[in-house]
């Protein structure tokens, strides 16, 4: 069994868990219409040019990512992922990338927009926690009244980026326990960045794309051709784990 299906074998968790996967729908699926009412949504990719997948498809794989890294690396840990650490960042995982899909006024450009996208995902996050809280109870909530909770999740969503430095995250409190942030942005970073494959860049979208509809950037472009490079079943990967205090 998967280290994702045990963690669903904890009725509380399984339950915040689906409610999490319903958001990620929402923005990464088919828009519920309070989505489209309140968020400045962008089906068609991201402010004038386009990207990989970082849909719902994307998230799942890196859900799979996940759970070969965590089996095989629960032994090196001075002490394996509690179940909170797990459903923050499976969580974390379902959520990441949000702001793909929603413009913010903070970022006018496409690269701007790219590359913090996590911290839009936040944003998201805690505009649904509002919006909820006011009264629109058809949003699915998974954190209840938890503040800290929801504050967990928009940090990790937003320390999967690059740009943010792995040792300058803090770890936070979760009622008595210590969960251990930058641990789990490694993880989900590395997750993240290990879905890299043609099956997530099929070579005719890039071209109709590219012909008919937007000027790629050169970040876009570049990020579609490494894509295109890597076959899904045959792709071997050489990974450098450095020793770090956890």
């Amino acid at each position: 069994m998967s280290v994702y299906a045990q963690l669903l074998q904890h009725g509380k968790i399984k339950s915040k868990v689906e409610k999490v996967e319903k958001i990620a729908r929402m923005f990464l699926g088919t828009p519920m219409q309070i989505v489209v009412n309140e968020f400045p949504y962008s089906a068609s990719n991201h402010q004038g040019t386009f990207w990989t997948d970082h849909g719902i498809d994307h998230s799942r794989r890196v859900i799979d990512i996940l759970d070969k890294l965590v089996e095989e690396n629960s032994q090196r840990l001075k002490q394996p992922l509690s179940v909170k650490e797990r459903f923050y960042l499976y969580t974390s995982a379902w959520l990441h990338d949000l702001g793909m899909y929603v413009k913010d006024p903070d970022f006018t450009t496409a690269v701007d927009h790219r590359k913090y996208h996590g911290r839009v995902s936040g944003r998201i996050l805690r505009r649904l926690f509002e919006l909820y809280n006011s009264g629109f109870k058809d949003i699915p909530n998974p954190w209840g009244d938890n503040i800290q909770e929801l504050n967990i999740t928009i940090v990790l969503c937003e320390a999967h980026q690059s740009y943010i430095r792995l040792q300058d995250i803090k770890d936070m409190p979760d009622n008595h326990d210590t969960i251990r942030i930058s641990l789990l942005a490694a993880f989900l970073s590395l997750a993240d960045a290990l879905d890299i494959t043609k099956d997530r860049a099929p070579e005719a979208f890039y071209q109709f794309f590219e012909t008919y509809l937007y000027q790629p950037t050169e970040m876009s472009q570049f990020e579609w051709i490494v894509n295109l490079c890597v076959e899904g079943k045959e792709k071997k990967l050489l990974i450098l784990v450095f020793q770090i205090n956890w």
